[in-house]
């Protein structure tokens, strides 16, 4: 009797065991995961420092239109010619952007959608596809940027082929800082990495970045600048203090000038309607970009 009263008290204190157990248990993955949500919502914050004072000008959820519930890419061709060596050489680019789901623990495109710590970028991929001179560089640049700012360059991967060896760059930016890694072929460059200053646009992200413009007749903005980081050397990595005016070319068309300095000046031309697709882009050394289909 004191036996069968011993197993059936130690079978409900065994229960109840059981539950607290599953209890910590479910109460364990809930904090696990209001704590990932809650460190990304940081991440993001601190990202979210970047361009305090430019974000009045910029339509900064420029990427969450209802566009892109019907269009997960947007792809176009541009004719386009560079000077090199003092020649003028042309080809072809192919210009994407996609949307992507990121993971904050390793920030690539996640194979797991059912993580708590998810976020959006937007992709944008520039791809040199043809060219009429063989000693023409040839290149294809990622740009991430978070689907929430459409300011802020989250990863930039650059990969370059030229006669003289290849290149390659890598940004990422952590607490608002962007970090370049190269690798470059160039003697006094080779392998190395320069922090960037604070607050700062490349100029390579500009075709998508002012897309994102408050666009009016009126509109002036000052920026710094670095220099276009798509190309097979790391250079001087000037920074220009920009001033960034926008005119309206016509009924269907806003023209963006970004005056680098007093003799450098690059054009961009910008369609009205969303997704303020690029139209063309001439800049000051010579570049051209040209849309085609």
């Amino acid at each position: 009797m004191n036996i069968d009263k011993a197993k059936s008290s130690l079978d409900k204190v065994l229960r109840v065991v059981s539950i607290l157990a599953i209890v910590a248990i479910l109460f364990a993955v809930w904090f696990s995961i209001q704590f990932a949500k809650s460190k990304t919502k940081k991440e993001f914050d601190q990202r979210q420092i970047y361009f305090n004072e430019t974000h009045s000008k910029f339509n900064v959820n420029w990427a969450n239109h209802a566009y892109w519930k019907n269009n997960q890419t947007d792809e176009h061709i541009y004719e386009c010619s560079s000077i090199l060596n003092k020649d003028q050489v042309t080809y072809q680019l192919i210009v994407q952007l996609n949307k992507e789901q990121f993971n904050d623990q390793f920030n690539v495109k996640t194979k797991n959608t059912e993580r708590p710590d998810l976020y959006e970028v937007v992709k944008y991929t520039t791809k040199q596809i043809a060219t009429t001179n063989p000693r023409m560089p040839m290149y294809a640049v990622h740009q991430y940027f978070l689907n929430s700012n459409a300011l802020v360059l989250h990863k930039y991967n650059y990969n370059g082929i030229s006669e003289n060896g290849n290149c390659s760059k890598s940004m990422f930016n952590t607490k608002s800082i962007l970090t370049l890694n190269y690798d470059s072929y160039i003697d006094y460059e080779g392998i190395g990495k320069k922090v960037l200053p604070k607050d700062v646009l490349v100029a390579d992200q500009l075709p998508y970045s002012l897309r994102a413009l408050l666009f009016s007749d009126t509109l002036k903005v000052k920026m710094d600048i670095l220099e276009n980081q798509a190309s097979p050397v790391v250079g001087d990595l000037r920074v220009y203090h920009a001033v960034v005016s926008v005119s309206a070319s016509d009924a269907q068309t806003w023209t963006v000038q970004v005056m680098l300095d007093k003799q450098k000046e690059n054009t961009y031309v910008f369609e009205k309607e969303y997704p303020n697709t690029l139209i063309s882009m001439h800049t000051w050394d010579g570049n051209t970009m040209q849309l085609s289909k």
